[in-house]
């Protein structure tokens, strides 16, 4: 199965979650690659860069759980 057929069947709410997440952690990660060029020794630049992956694992995940929450609420009705 392809990605882009995969996520055909994924709800379009939890895509869009994750794209947020997505977008915000790159965000992140590029104020945190200014904060590194700026001091050279910074730890703020590697929390930062800490909390872009953060962000990306947090999205990943909770585009999962709302599409499996999202398709067992959908087989009850």
């Amino acid at each position: 199965m392809k990605l882009k057929d995969g996520l055909k069947t994924v709800e379009k709410r939890c895509v869009l979650l994750l794209k947020w997440f997505l977008r915000a952690a790159l965000l992140v990660a590029f104020i945190g690659i200014l904060v590194a060029k700026e001091n050279q020794s910074s730890p703020d630049a590697q929390y930062l860069l800490i909390l872009a992956v953060t962000l990306v694992c947090q999205g990943f995940w909770g585009a999962i759980l709302f599409d499996c929450i999202f398709r067992r609420l959908g087989k009850r009705e």
